[in-house]
């Protein structure tokens, strides 16, 4: 139930269409976000550029949402457990 999610983490985003919609998705019916972790599918650093300045455009349901793109040796993501 996304009025739930405190913590996201998406892997492997390559930007299309459905993923964005998603995202939108997410952010948008998620009172309680705080943070959303995006790990792009690629290295290309202006292609992350673009798709962050995108996301961060979107309404949020959070007011203190946190949207950060990292790779995929993200040192904090070992202290999640799923």
């Amino acid at each position: 139930m996304p009025s739930k999610l405190k913590i996201v983490i998406l892997e492997d985003m390559s930007g299309v269409p459905l993923e964005i919609d998603f995202i939108r998705l997410l952010l948008g019916w998620s009172p309680v976000l705080e943070k959303m972790i995006v790990i792009p599918c690629t290295n290309d650093r202006e292609h992350q550029r673009k798709m962050s300045v995108e996301l961060q455009k979107f309404p949020t349901a959070s007011a203190k949402v946190e949207i950060h793109f990292t790779s995929r040796n993200y040192p904090g993501r070992a202290k999640f457990k799923f």
